[in-house]
């Protein structure tokens, strides 16, 4: 799955403009800024490397996302 195939995904999972889809495409932007390294990912956020490891698979972000940039 490529990065424009979260966007994508995104629009058919979640409302757009819900928290869930905001939530998703936050942690997406970090994801890709970061070229996938989730320690760096989540200090980028404020959150911890376990939350966003949880996030990741709660949203099924798919493994090594951000690193095709």
């Amino acid at each position: 799955m490529t990065n424009k195939d979260i966007d994508i995904y995104t629009a058919d999972k979640y409302t757009v403009g819900s928290i869930a889809c905001m939530e998703l495409e936050t942690i997406c932007k970090a994801l890709k800024k970061t070229k996938g390294k989730r320690n760096n990912a989540a200090y980028e956020l404020g959150i911890s490397t376990r939350t966003i490891q949880r996030k990741i698979i709660q949203h099924s972000i798919p493994k090594g996302y951000g690193k095709e940039n």
